[in-house]
């Protein structure tokens, strides 16, 4: 009986790793592209790195959110749903996440574990003297995104080793198990 549930496991072990360095192995997500009907910010600040462009846009936060993570969901593997969730965190971490020196409303981080992140920070005006002009037009937020890519061989590196570690993790729990198991039935 002991043998066929070690089988068992070990069996589900390996499909469980093979699904996981296939899921490592997949190409990663490009930047995503501006939400529909942004403006491209102008100012120099945003446009210093390739990785951190901003917009202004019409859309509020639920909105913004939803482009994002539909995206980073799905592309580049149109159909099969890539495991991502979202992080929030208070608007005053911009300062060192994103951007020194940034207003902000919200930030939030859309992950693919072991893998990419991308972090979204959203500032919407509250008072009258922070509204958004941009060339007589007027804008309810402006967004500022930083994509942050992994590269292959670290991310494969530590994947492996976490796959080592936790089969190593229930090795120990399973052996702990039976010598408290044991150590009952003598009692």
């Amino acid at each position: 009986m002991f043998r066929i549930v070690k089988f068992l496991f070990y069996s589900l072990f390996a499909i469980f790793s093979m699904a996981f360095i296939v899921y490592l192995l997949l190409p990663a997500p490009a930047l995503p592209p501006p939400p529909p009907n942004s403006l491209t910010s102008p100012e120099p600040a945003d446009r210093a790195f390739s990785l951190r462009p901003a917009y202004f846009n019409q859309d509020d936060r639920k909105q913004t959110m939803d482009y994002y993570k539909n995206y980073f969901v799905n592309y580049p593997h149109k159909g099969v749903a890539l495991f991502t969730y979202r992080l929030n965190y208070p608007p005053e971490d911009s300062s060192f996440l994103v951007r020194p020196h940034m207003y902000s409303s919200y930030l939030e981080e859309v992950v693919h574990p072991f893998r990419e992140s991308l972090f979204i920070n959203g500032f919407s005006p509250k008072e009258q003297k922070d509204d958004i002009w941009i060339y007589g037009v007027h804008y309810n937020q402006k967004i500022t995104v930083k994509y942050i890519p992994s590269s292959l061989y670290p991310r494969l590196l530590i994947g492996a080793s976490a796959l080592v570690l936790l089969l190593m993790v229930i090795r120990e729990l399973s052996g702990s198990t039976k010598l408290l198991l044991g150590k009952k039935r003598d009692a």
